[in-house]
């Protein structure tokens, strides 16, 4: 433990450009659950797949080398495929028809077709912000997967163990702060919680 703290106190830049990447992991992880409210597991996961194609992007611009015709083909081939694997196939489902009532006046047929309009606008537009979260978590992913390579190997004199102990600290900092900011770090560090990792453990 000693060490440790020793090698942190040593190399304290280097432990503090790793928050860049742990605080884009932290909001890749908690931006989950937003997405994952707002489509089924298996759309999610495949919209997901359109980060390989941004990390050969990323790639270039932080390492400054070109890829070539048939890396972006491959790139391109996993992502499809990638794609096609998360795919369901899907089942008919057959919508029971509702037989005309005769004693229901106009008026109810009209707002039913109104309220049937605004839950359409309100599902499109729910839809919509789902894409841009999942859209934000893609680039949360590749920025700090392409920065991470880049920092392991900028530092490649420093231990591997020391520079995932960096990423370990500032992960549980950068969580600790957004779980201070919605006021629930008092329930994610009480004593029932702390028990159940020791359990786990």
């Amino acid at each position: 433990m000693g060490d440790l703290v020793a090698t942190l106190s040593a190399h304290l830049p280097v432990m503090c450009r790793y928050l860049v990447s742990a605080a884009l992991y932290c909001a890749y992880n908690n931006l989950s659950y937003v997405s994952l409210a707002v489509f089924d597991p298996t759309t999610y996961f495949m919209f997901l797949q359109v980060r390989l194609l941004l990390t050969g992007v990323v790639y270039q611009c932080l390492f400054d080398r070109r890829l070539t015709r048939t890396q972006w083909g491959s790139l391109l081939l996993v992502t499809v495929g990638c794609m096609v694997q998360k795919m369901e196939l899907p089942q008919e489902t057959h919508k029971p028809t509702a037989s005309p009532d005769s004693s229901s006046p106009n008026g109810n047929l009209a707002e039913g077709v109104v309220v049937e309009e605004e839950e359409e606008e309100s599902k499109l537009l729910t839809v919509g912000f789902g894409l841009v979260f999942i859209l934000i978590q893609v680039c949360c992913s590749v920025f700090a997967g392409v920065y991470n390579e880049k920092l392991l190997k900028t530092h490649g004199d420093l231990h591997i163990m020391a520079q995932n102990a960096f990423m370990y600290v500032d992960s549980i900092a950068c969580n600790a702060a957004l779980l201070a900011a919605f006021g629930e770090l008092s329930t994610a560090f009480n004593a029932e919680a702390l028990q159940s990792i020791n359990v786990r453990g």
